[in-house]
């Protein structure tokens, strides 16, 4: 009994101190926004809900958790979990807890005796309490839709205009009947993650306010194993041996749906967690932000770090206020150091690089974490110049010029390598050549490969290398008259940064690539030259 009351007691103080110091920092912050810090807070997982009608196997919903919750519990945040059945919702959980708080002031013992039970079947324990309610943030997960079905896929062979054979893939619900077919499960899942900021305190109000709704949707599909083909020998041991297999597959298939259709699943909740991420950091509560501690000719100092789940190239807008509290952005940072600091004064500033200034940086200035998943993409048009023309024989004397157009995709991998400024990058180009024989012909380029890239404040530099394949296609690129070959690139970019969702670019590369016509034993040209994209980039 001794042990119970003392329990019931710290439970109580955690609640009080906690939410009070917690409203006395909100009112602290927003009365001196020019100094706004950061303030590590606590946030309570209080379970996974499926909206009315929605139908989903029970041993989904925990795949869905692990997909989703690693992009909503960041390292800015304590967390815990709570089972909040005992109460029935999150209101009757946050009303318990209020009615804990009044009718200990009034009646420790009979507090004491009523709540303690119930607060240990939601596993809510006094060591917990404090690093739970302190800032007293709830979240849940609601499925809002979900969907699985088979499909399969298949080639077909039709004829084009020019009356060739080509052949193209179909896809269309169902499950296997042919071993052509190529089986797997689809799901489409709609979920919403919801914030929620209790109220323990103040019995005018409500118990808690809805923060953000965050709800999206995606779609994931999973292959699993096609029908058994028909031997090619026609004995007796071969077909019974056939049926054999082909009766333990149709017993095997549900099973082996309804595994592939929980794989999708778990992939689509998996697929969300980046924007999710993204979304949440976006939300002003869970924002990061701080005050510049030293301006630098080259960047800032900022007491952020390791903590707070700081990452290189992490970006942040540079703001100040007028006299009137408004605020207005004066420039970006990017991270390129991340030390020990705690937000509170202590451990070792975070440095980032200017990239973009409206005028000098002298602290004191305001930084607010600008959230960025981290892809670029890009759309340019392509001017290629090669030594010879690719066309012709390798006595030519005729240069070739060619045009076309390209997209990029760029993923920044600095915190995977610990190098900022580096990323993976998929490029591909579309160039007309010109007639060949009696058609037209094309040449694709696909490749991947590196870049790093050096800021100059809004000018940028990039270096990279990177090698693929590339396509030779005459006609219709369904014709079968498509030939292979492979080279590189060697990259020198130079980029113009407006803001961390746009920028323009120049790449100029030396490339070098085989003829894929030398593979027809024809006197072909290596592809050898140079060529230049000229376009913009959108971050998301």
């Amino acid at each position: 009994m001794i042990t119970r009351g003392i329990t019931a007691t710290v439970i109580a103080m955690c609640l009080i101190v906690g939410s009070v110091s917690a409203e006395d920092k909100i009112e602290k912050l927003s009365s001196d926004q020019t100094q706004a810090q950061y303030t590590r807070k606590s946030m309570t997982y209080v379970g996974i809900g499926i909206a009315s009608g929605v139908r989903i196997l029970p041993e989904a919903l925990p795949l869905v958790e692990q997909g989703i919750r690693p992009g909503i519990e960041l390292k800015r945040f304590d967390y815990n979990q709570v089972d909040i059945n005992a109460f029935g919702s999150i209101e009757a959980f946050v009303e318990a807890l209020r009615d804990y708080v009044k009718k200990r002031a009034s009646d420790r013992a009979a507090a004491e005796a009523e709540y303690e039970d119930r607060f240990k079947s939601a596993r809510v324990y006094a060591k917990d309490v404090d690093r739970i309610m302190s800032s007293a943030y709830l979240y849940d997960i609601r499925v809002n839709d979900h969907s699985v079905q088979p499909i399969i896929c298949y080639d077909e062979v039709r004829t084009n205009k020019q009356g060739k054979k080509v052949r193209k893939e179909i896809c269309r619900p169902g499950s296997p009947t042919s071993p052509k077919h190529r089986p797997k499960m689809e799901a489409k899942l709609d979920l919403s993650v919801t914030f929620y900021h209790a109220n323990l305190t103040d019995p005018n109000k409500k118990p808690y306010s809805l923060l953000k709704e965050l709800r999206k949707h995606n779609t994931d599909s999973v292959s699993y194993p096609g029908m058994p083909r028909r031997p090619k020998v026609s004995s007796p041991e071969a077909q019974r041996a056939y049926q054999a297999r082909l009766e333990e597959y149709r017993r095997n298939l549900p099973a082996m749906q309804r595994d592939a259709g929980l794989q999708a699943t778990g992939g689509a909740a998996r697929g969300l967690q980046a924007i999710i991420s993204k979304e949440m950091k976006q939300i002003p509560d869970f924002q990061l932000k701080t005050p510049v501690q030293t301006a630098l000719s080259d960047g800032v100092e900022f007491m952020l770090g390791q903590a707070e789940g700081l990452g290189l190239d992490d970006t942040y807008d540079v703001t100040e206020f007028d006299a009137a509290g408004t605020k207005s952005l004066i420039g970006y940072v990017k991270v390129r150091k991340i030390g020990d600091a705690t937000g509170s004064g202590g451990g070792t500033p975070s440095y980032a690089e200017k990239v973009k200034e409206k005028r000098d940086f002298v602290g004191g200035e305001q930084l607010y974490e600008h959230p960025m998943i981290g892809i670029n993409f890009g759309i340019h048009p392509v001017f290629e110049f090669t030594v010879k023309d690719i066309l012709k024989d390798s006595d030519t004397d005729e240069v070739g010029l060619y045009f076309g157009g390209g997209i990029h995709v760029d993923w920044d991998i600095a915190n995977m390598v610990h190098w900022p400024e580096f990323y993976l990058t998929l490029d591909g180009d579309f160039l007309y050549l010109g007639d060949y024989g009696t058609e037209s012909a094309f040449l694709t380029h696909w490749l991947l490969g590196a870049m790093k890239k050096f800021y100059i404040e809004s000018l940028v530099i990039a270096i990279g290398l990177r090698g693929g394949i590339d396509y030779f296609v005459v006609g219709d690129d369904d014709s079968g008259d498509t030939l292979i070959g492979g080279g590189a690139d060697l990259v020198l970019g130079l980029e113009y940064y407006v803001s961390p969702e746009f920028s323009a670019y120049l790449n100029l590369a030396g490339r070098f690539f085989t003829n894929p016509l030398s593979f027809t034993g024809a006197d072909a040209n290596f592809e050898m030259g140079a060529h230049a994209q000229l376009g913009i980039r959108l971050g998301v």
